[in-house]
């Protein structure tokens, strides 16, 4: 889920703290415990340490795409895509992908707009560039 609390207790390790500025990612529980766990990362494997700051900080953006609850093509996802999404800072941008989803970009500051009622995108169209060359720089079927 979107906006899903992530939380993590190791008493002795982990010291006690509430962080609402820094997006992370499912993807990033699987590299944490194997790092918390002294275990190398694979290389392949996608997400970041929580526990390392400096990682974080050096995060530009995190992604994530939804899907159809009914698979299309097994053998290609893409044709049950229904939106890919990026979050930069407290900008996040959804594209809509489906065939049967006609609408256009939305833009939502989720530091104003938690619950993303009020779509910015018709206002401002720069960002919705610079975030699409974003989404798009990632995308890869």
């Amino acid at each position: 889920g979107l906006r899903t609390p992530i939380m993590v207790r190791w008493k002795g390790t982990i010291a006690p703290r509430m962080e609402e500025e820094t997006a992370v990612s499912s993807l990033d529980l699987a590299p944490t415990i194997l790092r918390a766990c002294g275990q190398p990362v694979p290389p392949q494997m996608q997400g970041l340490n929580l526990l390392d700051e400096q990682a974080l900080k050096a995060r530009l953006a995190i992604h994530g795409e939804c899907y159809t609850s009914k698979m299309v093509e097994l053998d290609n996802p893409v044709t049950s895509l229904r939106w890919r999404w990026v979050i930069e800072g407290f900008q996040k941008l959804i594209l809509s992908q489906a065939p049967h989803e006609k609408r256009g970009p939305e833009l939502y500051d989720l530091r104003e707009d938690p619950n993303e009622q009020h779509n910015l995108a018709r206002t401002r169209p720069e960002e919705v560039e610079r975030l699409k060359r974003i989404a798009d720089a990632r995308w890869n079927p």
